[in-house]
């Protein structure tokens, strides 16, 4: 759900930030009021154009700021398509930044920056913008698959069990690339490891030894400021 808008020096707008509550939310004004650029600067957060032709004042930076937050099933659906990494997915809210300064647009979600194809992707999960004459989500070749499987909540039960198995295979994965080290680097481990072996084997250690050694300590550790005391004829 799209929580909050801010917009800085975009078109007539100095400085705005708009709060949407649950259910419809409804923009009115009369033609020229800026209602347009509010959804434009949508637009513009969602990865539309942004250049220096739609700033206010050209001497400033330009700013658009989207908030959502994320339901089970969009952050699922987030981590499903790997568009974001899980750990900015965390606090259940998704914040998306676009400035412009000295030409260069910065791009970033949760405080990250990342490239305009991924701010791009985000998006398409998040919000669906109709206006005229643009395409809708329904003629978008990219969904039709997932507006298929979701017709089906037996689709979706598969899609989570191969979801997890998929996931369970990545981390077999991971380990096994961990183990997979240089023959020689391996060899040098083993090495040190069958030694540190040999040490403990040698050394004969027993149960309870250690308390054993730790009130020896402390007893001959007395016994020195006992000898001190008395070389130095302090009183006990």
């Amino acid at each position: 759900m799209l929580v909050s808008l801010r917009i800085k020096n975009i078109a007539l707008i100095d400085q705005l930030e708009v709060t949407f509550s649950d259910g419809l939310n409804v923009l009115t004004g009369e033609t020229g009021a800026g209602k347009s650029v509010v959804i434009g600067a949508v637009g513009i957060a969602l990865g539309g154009r942004f250049d220096r032709t739609l700033l206010r004042n050209e001497e400033e930076d330009g700013l658009v700021e989207v908030l959502f937050t994320l339901t089970p099933a969009i952050r699922e659906r987030l981590l499903e398509t790997e568009t974001l990494p899980e750990d900015l997915l965390s606090d259940g809210e998704i914040l998306i930044t676009r400035k412009l300064s000295k030409n260069r647009v910065v791009n970033r979600i949760n405080g990250e920056t990342v490239p305009l194809a991924q701010l791009r992707n985000t998006a398409e999960l998040l919000i669906n913008l109709h206006a005229q004459h643009e395409q809708t989500t329904l003629l978008k070749p990219s969904r039709h698959m997932e507006i298929l499987d979701a017709s089906d909540a037996s689709v979706q039960e598969k899609k989570a069990s191969v979801r997890t198995l998929y996931q369970k295979v990545q981390e077999i994965r991971r380990r096994l690339e961990q183990l997979d080290v240089d023959p020689g680097e391996r060899a040098k481990r083993a090495d040190f490891l069958e030694f540190q072996v040999r040490e403990i084997r040698e050394a004969k250690l027993r149960d309870g030894e250690d308390e054993e050694l730790e009130e020896a300590f402390r007893r001959m550790s007395h016994a020195e400021d006992f000898c001190k005391a008395y070389a130095g004829n302090v009183p006990l």
